[in-house]
């Protein structure tokens, strides 16, 4: 996909999402969280649009096209930003997994290459970003998923293996990183004995156990550090009665310094998994996901849970049809969902192009413009760079790989 520099892109402002059929199936989403105190967001709302221009122009509010890859399109990889640049590492292909990386500039649109990972090829694994370094641990492979981690060190442009963790293979976890530990819970895949959570030091290089959190094993749930806590909440869980399993609309919040977990107030939304969750600095904010492994459908609805009072409130309406897998990130003022996608029938999947962001300003969902992709981008997850989003991935028509900057217009 070449293009020059500077050539501008058309896009197109429209009220109704942009999609493309595709078979590709369920992901993980890597979520992005924030600290900023904000004000709650209390009322129902209309929906209007963002009509947005484009522009090789940085310094200007719209959709900017990146700088090509060096590396193949992919989907179910990591991503996770460091400040300067954005961290690619693993995902999926074409059903072949893949064990490379590149990191991205957004103020140069330079790539460059990754040094070669100790870690076997795989998707749908972890990475958390410390301050110093990214931690890489999981994920599906072949023959089987991953039990093992890695050291990213950008600056040194190195890798190192961490030390075992002592459990069985790990997907469908979550990582979050929580000041001074990255903490995994949950998972498919590992041995019945093993603990659903543990927590990792890097500056030790050793792992310790979590007390059990009350919730049981899940996956496909959500996990968000508020600075003081780590909140766990949805997701997948076994059903001993049915031996199936169903989802969940249960959470409980973790406490590191006294290692003790408290549950939360019931939820007002439905049990859901691979939904979005963004800490604003004062509420966890839940929004869309799926409730049935094989029905078509997703949820389009959500809730602002506040862990000092312990209770919820439900978001206004969204102008977006419901989905899973999505984006969500925390702008300092605003949460953005972007993409995701929804099944139509048996292993058929509709990939979603478009977004929305729900101000508390204003109170009001807002529909961000597509931009004019020759397809959507596939189960990719989004980061925002506090100033920026950046998506890239592999297109849903398979073709090539593309990658997309978001700069919002002022309020």
């Amino acid at each position: 996909m070449s293009r020059s520099l500077m050539t501008p892109l058309v896009l197109i402002a429209v009220l109704v999402a942009a999609c493309t059929e595709s078979t590709v199936g369920p992901s993980s989403s890597l979520d992005t969280t924030s600290t900023s105190n904000v004000a709650a967001v209390t009322s129902t709302s209309r929906a209007s649009t963002i009509t947005t221009t484009s522009s090789r122009d940085h310094r200007g509010e719209g959709w900017m096209e990146i700088e090509d890859a060096p590396i193949g399109g992919r989907y179910v990889h990591s991503v996770v930003w460091t400040g300067t640049e954005v961290l690619v590492w693993g995902g999926q292909r074409s059903g072949r997994f893949l064990d490379d990386g590149a990191a991205y500039d957004p103020n140069t649109d330079n790539w460059r290459l990754l040094a070669t990972s100790p870690l076997r090829a795989r998707a749908r694994h972890t990475a958390v970003w410390t301050g110093e370094v990214m931690i890489v641990w999981g994920g599906d492979g072949s023959p089987a998923a991953n039990a093992n981690g890695a050291l990213y060190d950008p600056h040194a442009d190195t890798w190192i293996p961490i030390a075992d963790a002592g459990l069985g293979p790990h997907s469908g976890h979550t990582a979050t990183w929580i000041g001074s530990e990255m903490i995994i819970y949950g998972g498919r895949g590992f041995a019945s004995d093993d603990p659903v959570a543990l927590a990792y030091d890097p500056t030790q290089d050793r792992w310790r156990s979590v007390t059990e959190s009350g919730l049981g094993n899940r996956s496909g749930h959500t996990a968000v550090w508020t600075g003081f806590e780590l909140i766990i909440w949805g997701g997948w869980v076994f059903d001993p009665e049915t031996e199936a399993e169903i989802t969940s609309s249960s959470g409980a919040a973790y406490d590191p310094v006294t290692d003790e977990w408290r549950q939360l107030a019931n939820s007002p939304l439905a049990p859901r998994s691979d939904h979005s969750a963004v800490w604003t600095g004062t509420e966890l904010v839940i929004w869309g996901g799926t409730s049935a492994p094989s029905s078509p459908g997703s949820l389009s609805d959500g809730a602002a849970y506040d862990p000092v009072l312990d209770t919820w409130r439900t978001l206004p309406d969204s102008p977006l049809a419901g989905r899973s897998s999505h984006s969500a990130i925390w702008t300092g003022d605003a949460m953005l969902i972007w993409g995701g996608h929804v099944r139509t029938s048996g292993s058929s999947w509709l990939q979603f192009g478009d977004g929305a962001i729900l101000g508390v300003a204003d109170s009001e969902w807002s529909r961000v413009a597509p931009a004019a992709f020759t397809s959507t981008v596939m189960a990719s997850p989004t980061i925002w760079t506090g100033q920026v989003m950046i998506l890239w991935g592999l297109l849903s028509d398979l073709s090539e790989a593309g990658g997309w900057m978001l700069r919002l217009p002022p309020d």
